[in-house]
């Protein structure tokens, strides 16, 4: 009785065993994402899709110093500057905010959310990343009162958005291309555009473990008219928006990221590089040396 009672129990313990065996053998593996398609979140002028990690710190310092004329000011060296100081925080893993002052004095809020990650072994093949943000200029109200003369705050705020595509080819070399939307509440003429559409690409190609060559480019797709200050004879210039080329190297140790560049965008935040530059990359002493330097504090 014992023997047909324990064989009874085997015929119903063992289907359910055998079948436990077969779901974990057949269990998916786990997705694994590509990391560090870039090395961080800010590459010469542009964003990257990389995000500030979760739960972390990042603090940058950007700078660009003048336009490289001659000697006499050791080509832009010791001609007036350009600073940006930042801080990113990391929500999640996906989602940062950040917040930024200019020299002019421009302050900044951004926001930025991985969409997709490229994965290995076919799975996702590229990285999707959206960045916003918003930008306010202070100073005396009479700067900003539209053609009617009237002033809002608003008159102070410029507004980007932008989607970034980004694929790691290798361990060498990432590329990523990017649409974008700039838009100013307040122009110089009613006639002028408000909104400005842009079209950028980044690549890098790391030499080391350490070093690596960064190009960008950056071109604005429906340019319009913007009003220069006066010149030395009191006459205005008219000028278009032109296109930003940019190249240099990036040391990374890590936590840190030293980047150092030439490039013709004098402007810091990107409606800027988009929608008001006026340096133009074909022409002589155009260029001007920059340098970014990022820092990420784990908590």
């Amino acid at each position: 009785m014992l023997r047909k009672k324990l064989a009874l129990l085997l015929l119903i313990v063992s289907p359910a065993i055998f079948a436990q065996d077969s779901t974990q053998t057949e269990a998916k593996p786990e997705k694994e994402f590509v990391k560090k398609t870039f090395e961080n979140g800010i590459f010469i002028n542009n964003q990257t899709v990389e995000g500030t990690s979760k739960k972390a710190l990042g603090f940058i310092i950007q700078h660009r110093f003048g336009k490289m004329v001659d000697e006499r000011n050791l080509y832009g060296i010791f001609s007036s500057a350009n600073i940006r100081l930042g801080l990113d925080y990391g929500i999640t893993k996906r989602i940062s905010i950040g917040f930024g002052a200019t020299k002019g004095m421009y302050y900044d809020l951004s926001w930025k959310a991985i969409i997709l990650k490229q994965a290995k072994s076919g799975g996702m093949p590229v990285t999707v990343t959206y960045f916003g943000n918003v930008v306010a200029q202070t100073g005396e109200l009479k700067n900003f009162r539209n053609q009617k003369n009237e002033y809002t705050f608003a008159n102070r705020c410029t507004f980007f958005n932008e989607l970034m595509i980004a694929r790691k080819f290798n361990k060498a070399i990432s590329w990523q291309v990017s649409g974008s939307y700039s838009y100013f509440n307040l122009v110089a003429d009613s006639t002028l555009n408000h909104g400005f559409i842009g079209l950028s690409t980044i690549a890098q190609w790391r030499i080391t473990s350490l070093l690596a060559l960064q190009v960008e480019f950056d071109y604005p797709v429906n340019p319009d008219m913007i009003n220069d200050p006066a010149d030395a004879t009191g006459t205005k210039k008219i000028k278009f928006q032109k296109p930003n080329l940019s190249f240099g190297l990036e040391y990374s140790t890590g936590q840190h990221q030293f980047q150092v560049f030439a490039t013709t965008a004098d402007k810091i935040n990107p409606q800027s590089v988009i929608g008001e530059n006026t340096n133009d990359f074909t022409k002589k002493r155009n260029m001007m040396i920059g340098f970014n330097i990022t820092r990420e504090f784990g908590f």
